[in-house]
């Protein structure tokens, strides 16, 4: 998946910037939330025309200027209105969700100072890069991985399943889920085809489970060229989210419908597989080991997976409201083909949802009122 790119108007490049940190600020990891303080001094009236925000971003380099942000935006909040006075030193201390990527990588975390219209910040007035890089801390495979199928089963293997959360923190319901993506997964948003799954468990932190395989029903991806990755999902208030990952190196090509060439890539040997399918989660018991300081983490939203469609059928007629596309489900693709869905919005969607209602769409950068209303009878929550 691409990396996130950040365009903006490097106010603080240009020696224009209306307000800039102070001597305090930071970020602090809580679970799904991120806690994010800062004081800063405002040098210009013109500050009191815009809106405000502080954004979070984990870079996987370290940038030397606001034109080297590169990486995955962790979490953005609107700052309440500041002082009426120039010169006058504001100080927040806000909460906000946090968008974390998965995977056992570390990164370079760098807090901005943006300014602009509600929901458009595309001003940098200052940032600030933290000198140590920042680990997620999340249930994770180790060992070996890998899978074979044969027919319409597929047996997975993982090593083991590690929770390095402290050792009170029992994790969400986790599941092994096999996808087929059209390029190798790098930790954030995705859309593919899911192939198989099952539920896992739940494991207590600072414990590693027993080597796990897994027989499940297998369903093979449409024609086209996939990449197949092995993915650690755990439970939360916003639906499964994906906390580690195995890309396999092998593409797998599909040739006819549901006929692939390839049928297996295996990183490591795989035992004989005992487990039953689909089993009832259940809680792996701790183990005694010492309690390391960390930091709890969530990562970044999931897009839902389109369904494969089978070139031999001819679809069945859909009703006008089945007709209508989820801007929480559906995949950027489908979003892009609704007439009329300019693509950067489309974009902006996934990365806004999930909705509550139609209406909060108008916070997406580039859908206005009249572009909704325009768009209101193809969507649907």
């Amino acid at each position: 998946m691409k990396q996130e790119i950040f365009e903006k108007i490097y106010a603080c490049m240009t020696g224009y910037s209306l307000a800039t940190f102070g001597a305090r600020h930071g970020y602090r990891l809580e679970g799904d939330t991120v806690a994010l303080h800062a004081m800063f001094t405002v040098w210009d009236a013109a500050a009191h025309n815009r809106n405000w925000a502080l954004q979070l971003w984990a870079c996987p380099q370290a940038p030397f200027n606001a034109a080297d942000i590169t990486g995955h935006l962790v979490a953005q909040v609107a700052l309440p209105s500041i002082g009426e006075i120039a010169d006058d030193v504001e100080h927040f201390e806000v909460r906000a969700d946090a968008s974390l990527l998965a995977g056992k990588a570390d990164y370079s975390m760098v807090l901005l100072l943006v300014a602009g219209s509600y929901g458009c910040y595309d001003e940098v007035h200052d940032f600030y890069v933290y000198p140590l890089r920042q680990e997620f801390y999340l249930p994770q495979f180790r060992g070996s991985a890998g899978y074979r199928i044969e027919n319409d089963r597929v047996h997975i293997n993982v090593g083991s399943i590690f929770n390095p959360r402290s050792a009170d923190n029992l994790s969400g319901t986790l599941a092994i889920e096999l996808w087929a993506l059209s390029e190798p997964y790098a930790g954030g948003a995705f859309a593919g085809v899911k192939l198989a799954g099952a539920n896992f468990g739940q494991v207590f932190g600072q414990t590693e489970s027993a080597i796990r395989e897994f027989d499940l029903s297998f369903s093979e991806p449409p024609v086209g060229v996939w990449n197949y990755v092995l993915m650690l999902r755990e439970w939360t208030e916003a639906g499964f989210i994906t906390r580690d990952f195995v890309n396999f190196n092998q593409l797998v090509s599909v040739i006819a419908a549901f006929q692939p060439v390839v049928e297996s890539a295996v990183l490591e040997s795989i035992a004989p597989l005992v487990l039953p399918t689909e089993q009832a989660p259940e809680v792996v018991a701790p183990v005694v080991e010492a309690k390391p300081a960390i930091a709890e983490v969530v990562e970044a939203p999931v897009v839902a997976q389109p369904k494969a469609t089978v070139a031999a059928k001819k679809p069945a007629k859909k009703s006008k409201q089945d007709s209508k596309v989820s801007v929480n489900s559906a995949s950027a693709e489908d979003l892009k083909a609704v007439k009329g869905m300019p693509a950067k919005v489309a974009e902006g969607i996934i990365m806004a949802r999930p909705f509550t209602q139609l209406e909060d769409l108008v916070k997406v950068k580039g859908m206005g009122a009249k572009l909704l209303a325009k768009l209101r009878s193809y969507l649907s929550l």
